[in-house]
């Protein structure tokens, strides 16, 4: 779950700062707010409160302007390697099949074709 900036970049436009203004007001680093625009980062506290105040956004406000974004779920590690666990079993049970298969193939011919292979 994270907060989706996009709020703060939309009121910064329409009081017609661009990204380097912002920066040099807020006193954040443009790298960082390009990052925090583009939803790679997130920001502090502290930084969210330089940014209102450079907005003109009262504290109490603040608030208001976010909503939550909801984040895919990740599958964790364990269910992972449960899963490539799985795949392998049925990879080898598929294996034995072939080579049983195989086997009673050559047996009815008189060779062995894993031999051949």
């Amino acid at each position: 779950m994270r907060l989706d900036y996009k709020p703060l970049f939309v009121k910064a436009y329409q009081m017609d700062l661009n990204l380097t203004t912002l920066a040099k007001e807020s006193g954040i680093s443009r790298g960082h707010l390009s990052r925090v625009k583009n939803g790679s980062e997130n920001l502090s506290v502290d930084h969210l409160l330089r940014l209102a105040q450079v907005l003109l956004i009262e504290y109490n406000k603040i608030g208001e302007l976010f909503h939550v974004v909801e984040e895919p779920q990740t599958p964790s590690k364990k269910k992972i390697e449960e899963t490539a666990s799985a795949h392998r079993a049925e990879d080898q049970m598929r294996r034995r099949a072939e080579d049983q298969m195989r086997r009673r193939m050559s047996d009815r011919r008189g060779y062995r074709t894993d031999a051949l292979v």
